[in-house]
């Protein structure tokens, strides 16, 4: 009797636990889930936004497209892309920068800040990239401060210093602020000291290479070339000397050289007496005529013809060396005072404050 009383007991406790487990509709259980999978978005965007902060761009790339496989439809997407260009651009990798850009102007409403920065952006890598001239049309009577600003780096780069002067007075003049006035005067400051770049002279390059084989390329610092037309020019000098010949008669003391060394030219041999010509038992005709060569003479045409293209060369070559020049001052000073120094628009967030 006891212990039918004692199983019965058992069994009472615990139909009374089953029956107070609770059950958890379909709508319930998704909502949990769906709040888990929030919570691990938000996880996964703060690391990415962590990842560009840290300068940590490869990493940064690889999360962001996962982030995009996991994330499809998401409102976050533009400002993936757009954080994924920043990534090429901050890389050096411009044509995929410039991919994605144009994805976030795709998506992004016309107008906005968001789109003015993602066109900012995709304006700066233009730049980057030394597509000036296409720069210089797309910004073609702006009023946008920060496109001026491009513009002029981009007329800046492209040796037109009259308007590269003109776009950043009239940037400077919508800024409006001292900010901009300090970031813009160095920039003056390079414009106003390039006429002081040391110039080759084309005239002193022309005359130097004509009195001197290469001499015209070695003034432009050509040394390669200078070399090879000095050596050009000499070789063909030394041929004329190597097939110039003499007059001598054959029973003059001036013969020195065998008859295998020599190269007669017997122009006094009458084929129809053959055997009358050489009287003597020493094989040699009685006159021997030695001329100039054809040879001597083409070597001297193409000597003077080589000296002259070349000097002619150098002296148009001045032009492009003396641009080059301007060229290699400008960047080497740009790059103290880059175009970035004046990005300091407003840039979308990786990581917006309402994002959930």
């Amino acid at each position: 009797m006891r212990n039918f009383l004692k199983y019965y007991f058992c069994f009472f406790l615990s139909c009374q636990l089953f029956s107070q487990q609770t059950y958890r509709s379909v709508d319930e259980i998704e909502s949990e889930w769906g709040g888990y999978a929030s919570y691990q978005k938000e996880e996964m965007v703060s690391f990415c936004d962590f990842l560009f902060k840290e300068k940590n761009y490869e990493r940064c790339l690889l999360s962001c497209f996962q982030l995009i496989l996991k994330l499809k439809n998401d409102p976050i997407i533009p400002n993936i892309y757009y954080y994924i260009g920043r990534c090429y651009e901050e890389l050096e990798n411009y044509d995929l920068a410039i991919k994605y850009y144009n994805e976030v102007l795709n998506l992004v409403e016309d107008q906005s800040e968001f789109y003015k920065a993602a066109y900012y952006r995709y304006m700066h890598v233009t730049l980057l990239k030394g597509n000036n001239d296409q720069l210089i049309i797309d910004t073609r009577d702006t009023k946008d401060p920060y496109l001026l600003i491009l513009q002029g780096y981009a007329f800046l780069k492209n040796n037109n210093f009259g308007d590269a002067r003109t776009s950043f007075v009239s940037a400077q003049s919508v800024f409006n602020h001292s900010h901009y006035n300090k970031l813009i005067t160095p920039i003056y400051k390079i414009i106003e000291d390039i006429g002081s770049v040391k110039n080759y002279n084309k005239y002193s390059v022309l005359l130097l290479g004509l009195f001197f084989p290469g001499g015209g390329h070695f003034m432009l610092k050509d040394y390669d070339e200078g070399k090879g037309i000095a050596a050009t020019v000499s070789l063909l000098i030394l041929m004329r000397n190597w097939g110039k010949a003499f007059n001598y008669e054959a029973n003059s003391n001036s013969l020195y050289y065998t008859e295998a060394n020599s190269i007669p030219v017997y122009n006094s041999y009458d084929v129809t007496k053959f055997s009358n010509i050489l009287k003597k038992n020493d094989k040699i005709p009685l006159s021997l005529n030695f001329e100039y060569s054809s040879s001597s003479r083409m070597s001297i045409f193409l000597a003077a013809s080589v000296l002259f293209s070349s000097a002619w060369y150098s002296y148009k070559k001045t032009l492009i060396k003396n641009s080059d020049l301007i060229a290699f001052y400008i960047n080497n000073h740009i790059g103290k005072y880059p175009a970035s120094n004046f990005l300091d628009f407003s840039e979308p967030s990786l990581m917006p404050l309402d994002y959930k």
